[in-house]
């Protein structure tokens, strides 16, 4: 067995629907690679890379946020593991292992800012902000 790299990318737009409540789009991108960038290569994985669709919603009140993101796959890629490659070599057999790849996947999260509810100001310095 191996424990390999793995590594999510997104990026995207939000826009302000309203004062509590906006909408994103984004891309995004999940792989586990065929090769580490740390630590060895050897040891059963199951590479792939997902490439998505990702749009959300935030809803905000006070200091609570609220995301709500549904990403849905609309590009798979399942190269060949170096174990695969090995036993291609061994046996003169293709070989392309699985991996399992979700449609989508719901992402909820909910944030909570902890302010003080006042910025203490100086009283010789609050006419100097008006």
């Amino acid at each position: 067995m191996a424990i390999p790299d793995q590594y999510s990318l997104r990026g995207g737009l939000s826009y302000n629907i309203s004062p509590s409540f906006s909408s994103s789009l984004g891309a995004r991108f999940d792989c586990v690679p065929v090769k580490d960038l740390i630590g060895g290569n050897e040891g059963f994985r199951r590479p792939g890379n997902v490439l998505s669709v990702d749009p959300g919603v935030s809803f905000m009140k006070s200091n609570f946020v609220i995301n709500l993101n549904v990403p849905f796959a609309v590009r798979r890629e399942r190269p060949q593991s170096i174990t695969d490659l090995k036993t291609q070599q061994l046996t003169g057999t293709p070989r392309n292992g699985d991996a399992a790849f979700s449609d989508y996947v719901i992402n909820l999260g909910v944030s909570y800012r902890f302010t003080n509810s006042k910025v203490k100001i100086a009283p010789e310095l609050q006419d100097s902000f008006k």
